[in-house]
């Protein structure tokens, strides 16, 4: 990094970008030494762990992902990974602009940076919030990916919860080759490893108990609202509106019942009236 305070330690630092297909939503993951198993697992459970985990991931060839401490914890949870065909255009163009929008947000943070002090990878969470929170992915487009991230709650791993895939996302990936699993000794004992992991992992437990309390309130917890067209909504319906607190999906502010009519649909994206300011305007 030519803008910040930098030694021969940080040329082995990386970073790990996931984003959501649906909302567009960017996590960034430190990766030291080279990004190796050790470091990309750790990187890929907390940004599961923090925001949920996907049915299917589609990456490129990196075999840093083949590696058999993070195949195996994949295959523990349920989450396929699939990869795109070896020197496919789709592969160098995954994804970049909003890589390139990233890594410019970085650069401008460092050159912003007076002191000189600061290194890359040390702006990469202001980046991130920038991404998620300002930047919007069309013209025309009238929400934050924040805002689309946040309205459906943190999914479990696919081995503990109900979802499918669907038929689009098959035949997605349906050209793709899957990430396979090593075939030795040591796989073995990492699954029986995370499998234990699970099944005393604190995060897990807590992220099921409050799916499983919005589920009971009817909220819509279980299904995937925001994932399809508001089809069996109409315009003038009443709904319990759960998820008003961005900063914190499993607060307790989630568990305040909110009663919002709807007034506008479009798709996958309503606007709710949640009541009226001193002077009666509605509040949307």
């Amino acid at each position: 990094s030519p803008y910040g305070n930098h030694c021969e330690e940080d040329d082995g630092v990386m970073v790990l970008l996931c984003i959501d297909s649906f909302s567009g939503y960017l996590i960034a993951e430190k990766c030291p030494n080279h990004a190796d198993g050790l470091s990309t697992l750790k990187a890929l459970q907390s940004a599961f762990y923090s925001h949920g985990f996907p049915l299917i991931v589609v990456s490129d060839q990196d075999q840093r992902f083949a590696d058999v401490r993070v195949s195996s914890w994949l295959k523990a949870c349920g989450v396929r990974w699939y990869r795109t065909p070896p020197h496919c255009e789709r592969a160098h163009g995954w994804y970049e602009t909003l890589h390139k929008t990233f890594l410019q947000i970085v650069r401008a943070l460092l050159i912003g940076d007076e002191s000189r002090t600061l290194k890359w990878f040390d702006v990469i969470d202001r980046a991130m919030w920038t991404i998620n929170h300002v930047y919007r992915h069309s013209a025309d487009s009238a929400v934050f990916p924040a805002e689309l991230h946040f309205c459906y709650g943190r999914a479990l791993p696919p081995n503990y919860d109900d979802r499918v895939m669907t038929p689009e996302a098959a035949k997605f990936v349906s050209t793709m080759s899957e990430l396979p699993v090593p075939n030795h000794r040591d796989a073995e004992a990492f699954m029986l490893q995370f499998h234990n992991r699970h099944a005393d992992c604190m995060q897990l437990n807590t992220a099921e108990s409050i799916d499983r309390v919005l589920a009971s309130r009817r909220v819509f917890a279980g299904t995937q609202l925001a994932r399809q067209d508001f089809k069996k909504f109409q315009i003038g319906d009443y709904v319990v509106r759960y998820n008003f607190n961005r900063r914190g999906k499993l607060d307790s502010r989630w568990l305040v019942n909110q009663v919002c009519q709807i007034v506008a649909i479009s798709g996958s994206v309503a606007t709710l009236k949640i009541g009226a300011d001193w002077q009666g305007r509605p509040l949307l």
